[in-house]
């Protein structure tokens, strides 16, 4: 690519989690996607992930390439469409990461000033490397961001997340740090390596993104030195999550929380290794882990 400038509790839960493992082998999409591909673990966790020159430098463009293929609903922007691999900030332990994404120029001149940003944050697509919305023709679904925004007249970037999209270990599914750093190294990256853009950005996200967009908003003013954050929108966010735990203990989960919970387990191993899903999964779900 080239760049561009308790035993009973856990029976229980166990219980609920045998009966949940589509949840672990396929990539869930928005409603506007047609399909939702199919990918299982050993495809995700054998692949070699890529190996990027780490700068210590957030927001360093590391590698990029016109997006390619890409849905009808994208090419009919008009948009200019790159995909992207920048540098970021692990919310675990402050280490620098690789995460894609993908960055959207809308057609004609840029108003006085350049082009403002908006970063907007996807919502659950899963936790393993091909759950990355931009390895997608359609984004998952998510090609209804680069319409709305593009159209509006805003440079409108989506990035994965870390662990989506570039391989390199399982996505820390809803920790907060993590994904507003994302959200705000995309906006640097886009912004250092676009021509004729303007500091100015807006974070906007849904459901997990929503989390993203208020994490990047109450982390601008300590990293996210450079940038003008002009607002956010949360749409959506996952806050208390204690009344799920309580249903999984009480045997009492809806069908969707039963598919969300094994994404919680995998996503809470990775700020706390001494959790093993498998403790509440039970035997039948040994071979469906990332």
């Amino acid at each position: 690519m080239n760049a561009i400038s308790g035993p009973n509790r856990a029976r229980r839960v166990g219980a609920v989690l045998a009966a949940s493992t589509c949840a672990l082998v396929a990539c869930s999409s928005t409603p506007e996607s047609v399909t939702a591909p199919s990918v299982t673990p050993a495809e995700t966790t054998t692949a070699p992930a890529p190996q990027y020159d780490l700068t210590g430098v957030p927001g360093t463009v590391l590698d990029s390439e016109d997006f390619g293929d890409r849905s009808t609903a994208l090419t009919d922007t008009g948009a200019t469409l790159y995909r992207f691999v920048y540098e970021s900030t692990s919310g675990v332990d402050n280490s620098p990461t690789a995460v894609s994404g993908v960055a959207a120029v809308p057609a004609g001149t840029p108003p006085e000033g350049g082009w403002p940003t908006v970063v907007y944050g996807h919502g659950t697509t899963g936790i393993q490397a091909d759950c990355g919305p931009t390895l997608y023709p359609d984004l998952l679904g998510y090609q209804f961001a680069v319409q709305d925004f593009t159209e509006l007249g805003y440079v409108t970037v989506l990035p994965d997340y870390q662990g989506l999209g570039t391989g390199g270990g399982t996505h820390p599914y809803l920790e907060p740090r993590t994904s507003g750093h994302n959200m705000i190294d995309a906006a640097r990256a886009a912004q250092s390596a676009l021509p004729d853009m303007s500091t100015r950005w807006a974070a906007v996200g849904l459901s997990q993104g929503g989390q993203a967009a208020w994490a990047a908003n109450e982390l601008a003013a300590t990293y996210g030195q450079g940038l003008d954050l002009v607002g956010s929108v949360s749409l959506s966010p996952p806050t208390d999550l204690t009344p799920l735990v309580q249903a999984a203990t009480d045997g009492n989960l809806t069908r969707p929380q039963k598919e969300l919970l094994p994404y919680l387990l995998y996503g809470a191993q990775q700020v706390d290794p001494s959790i093993d899903p498998m403790d509440y999964s039970g035997s039948t779900m040994s071979s469906f882990a990332p």
